[in-house]
């Protein structure tokens, strides 16, 4: 596991045409951080490239898509138990 002294959290929505320009910037303030800094991009239903690239300047993505399977699921808990 990888130790950072601080995170970057980027919430994003088809922004492929700046997620790159973001990302570059944070890289390149992150070199006066001892510990490092970790970038995380949420990808907000995309329907473009910004994962990828954002994949590419090595921030960690993360999809609403996990983020709906995992209320899907509770709200399907809560269903269940209601019903009997």
């Amino acid at each position: 596991m990888n130790q950072y002294t601080f995170s970057v959290v980027i919430p994003a929505h088809n922004e492929e045409k700046y997620i790159g320009k973001c990302l570059r910037s944070i890289k390149s303030a992150s070199k006066y951080v001892s510990g490092g800094v970790e970038m995380i991009v949420v990808a907000n239903r995309c329907t473009d490239r910004t994962a990828v690239i954002a994949k590419h300047y090595g921030a960690r993505v993360l999809t609403n898509a996990f983020l709906q399977y995992e209320i899907q699921e509770s709200e399907l808990q809560k269903a269940e138990s209601s019903s009997q």
